[in-house]
């Protein structure tokens, strides 16, 4: 059922940044867990933080796009990248020191592996090569 979930998700966000290497991907069904709304800024998903936001159900050294592991010697610190693309945004509640409630609108990043990473950038800025 999880391998299902992330393939599923992996689907989508090729399909909204456009396929790898030209192959042509088909949208799927979402997950069962609509969003909350659609962001004003950005006219993007609006979801929950981790562990309630169904887009970042992946394990802790995992690839959100490639499913394989972002434990990369290459990579700062050993641990991957975030994405240069945001594809939903999460709702951050605070409590002020006056005791009301503030909602934040915190992009959401996924975490990459350096190859995905390179395809991420090249998507959010076409022509311009990436440090990495």
């Amino acid at each position: 059922m999880l391998d299902e979930l992330k393939s599923a998700i992996r689907r989508r966000l090729w399909a909204a940044l456009g396929p790898p290497n030209g192959t042509s991907e088909t949208l799927v069904s979402g997950p069962q867990s609509a969003p909350l709304g659609i962001d004003r800024g950005r006219n993007l998903p609006l979801h929950y933080e981790p562990p309630e936001c169904p887009l970042c159900v992946f394990a802790e050294f995992q690839c959100h796009d490639c499913l394989g592991s972002i434990l990369d010697a290459e990579a700062p610190f050993g641990v991957g990248f975030e994405s240069a693309t945001i594809t939903h945004m999460h709702i951050h509640a605070m409590v002020g020191r006056d005791g009301g409630g503030r909602s934040l609108r915190v992009p959401a990043r996924r975490k990459l592996c350096v190859k995905c990473f390179r395809l991420d950038w090249e998507r959010a800025h076409p022509g311009i090569p990436c440090d990495v």
